[in-house]
């Protein structure tokens, strides 16, 4: 009977402490749930405002180039009008320096506008001073076109991983 007892005693001490370490178990894992939630939560709500925040850096970005872009237009177009009151329409390259110009980087003779006038109008093939001077003028427009997007995909690449130190 003492040996009966003492089963029993030993099977309920045995069973009580597995009752409580299932009960703290399952404590620490309802406790590890909450954190790894909590840590989730925390992960998107930052996503959400790195993305925000280069988003609206993006937009201050593409609004500053748009304003570049339009004082380019207007800078190349006063360069335009004026060019053609200072310049005369006289040859300058003639057709053996545009054969050797022709496919040079960046460069393709088809591209100039075809001669408007003056004495190197009846002449073969040739770029006028009227010619160098357009072209001039849409080069350093591309250019600049170019510089400011190039400049402004670098500083949103430069952008801060944290939203608060955005300006």
């Amino acid at each position: 009977m003492r040996a009966r007892q003492s089963a029993i005693v030993a099977f309920l001490v045995f069973g009580s402490g597995m009752l409580a370490g299932q009960w703290l178990g399952h404590a620490e894992l309802t406790e590890f749930r909450a954190q790894v939630a909590e840590d989730q939560r925390l992960a998107t709500r930052g996503a959400a405002q790195r993305l925000q925040a280069a988003q609206a850096r993006g937009d201050v970005l593409t609004q500053q180039v748009a304003q570049h872009e339009l004082q380019i237009q207007t800078l190349t177009k006063e360069k335009r009008d004026a060019l053609k009151n200072t310049t005369s329409g006289r040859a300058c390259l003639g057709p053996a320096a545009l054969r050797v110009l022709d496919g040079a980087a960046g460069l393709r003779v088809a591209d100039l506008p075809p001669t408007t006038g003056g004495a190197a109008a009846a002449d073969a093939r040739v770029a006028t001073d009227s010619d160098l001077g357009q072209w001039a003028l849409d080069a350093g427009a591309q250019y600049e076109r170019c510089r400011e997007r190039l400049d402004a995909l670098i500083d949103w690449h430069r952008m801060p991983t944290h939203p608060e130190a955005i300006p």
